[in-house]
């Protein structure tokens, strides 16, 4: 599903247009970002977990060159779904 696909369909379950449900989405991605780069967890309940973790500074092998690459450490965002959604796919 993309982006479009989502927007239409929550303006099919519920009682907005996907003009507001696309405003809607661009919220929530916009307070999903901004929280995570402030180090914050954002918890759905029922849903799931939004967090960045710690990668540690890795090596690797450029294609083009063949040559070694160092990467940094960086934070990166991640998600865990909670149980109650997990236990829908079992």
């Amino acid at each position: 599903m993309n982006k479009n696909q989502l927007i239409r369909s929550m303006s099919k379950h519920s009682s907005l247009t996907q003009k507001e449900c696309a405003k809607c989405l661009e919220a929530l991605q916009y307070i999903l970002t901004e929280s995570l780069k402030r180090g914050e967890d954002v918890c759905i309940t029922g849903f799931g977990k939004f967090y960045t973790k710690f990668q540690k500074p890795r090596k690797g092998i450029n294609p083009a060159t063949r040559g070694m690459v160092q990467y940094p450490s960086k934070f990166v965002p991640s998600f865990k779904s909670s149980a109650v959604l997990r236990q829908k796919f079992t």
